[in-house]
């Protein structure tokens, strides 16, 4: 009896063993029909944004800066050429009887000196200094001659430069006292080569936009409107 139990117990373990083996061998088959590669995760690109990014800003808008009016004349590798909108300042172009060029000129050292640091330093920041090509003006233009370089970092425009970014645009020449309302003429840097009674000529943009000519030196000379101009970051 003993020997039957043995046997029957014997088969049993021996089937069991069996069927353990093929369960084995069939959960090894996995279906991998619904399995899909997983994409390559790639870092995210940084956000580049440069401050005070200008992208929007157009030629000819209006903008404030130091708590005046400016319009934009020029765009270019991230800063703004700007000129004052209305005239807030009125002074002569020299302040004494010498005959004097714009790189020697009163209303030169006002604006690089007084009249800057009357800015508040964050708008001192966003300035941008600038070599100018100072050139004395004739009415022939095979004639050209250079007076001098300077580096600026506010200034007036020079002749050529309003012929560059106002040809054609007398409304923007033509402008307005910020406390009177009345047209103002406003100086150039551009100064002539020739002399008038002794004294000597520097160009100015008058009423009508018209660009002439005017007594520079001493206290009896004009005193004309003062357009500041710069280029800025924006």
């Amino acid at each position: 009896m003993q020997s039957k139990t043995k046997k029957l117990l014997t088969m049993f373990f021996v089937v069991g063993v069996l069927l353990l083996a093929m369960t084995a061998c069939g959960g090894g088959q996995t279906d991998t029909s619904s399995i899909q590669p997983t994409p390559t995760q790639q870092p995210n690109e940084p956000q580049t944004q440069t401050e005070n990014s200008n992208s929007d800003t157009i030629i000819g808008d209006v903008i404030e800066f130091a708590g005046f009016e400016w319009r934009i004349l020029d765009v270019q590798d991230g800063n703004t050429f700007i000129i004052s909108e209305n005239i807030f300042i009125n002074s002569f172009f020299n302040a004494t009887n010498e005959n004097l060029s714009w790189e020697e000129s009163h209303v030169r050292q006002y604006l690089n000196d007084e009249f800057y640091n009357s800015l508040s330093e964050s708008d001192r920041n966003r300035i941008v200094e600038t070599l100018l090509t100072n050139r004395l003006h004739t009415f022939e233009e095979d004639e050209r001659q250079y007076d001098s370089e300077t580096l600026d970092r506010i200034f007036l425009l020079s002749s050529d430069e309003v012929n560059e970014f106002m040809s054609g645009h007398n409304s923007v020449r033509r402008v307005w006292h910020i406390e009177t309302g009345s047209l103002e003429n406003w100086w150039l840097r551009t100064v002539t080569p020739t002399m008038l009674d002794g004294r000597q000529q520097v160009l100015r943009v008058n009423g009508n936009g018209s660009t002439v000519t005017s007594n520079v030196n001493g206290p009896g000379s004009d005193n004309v409107g003062v357009r500041p101009a710069m280029w800025i970051r924006l």
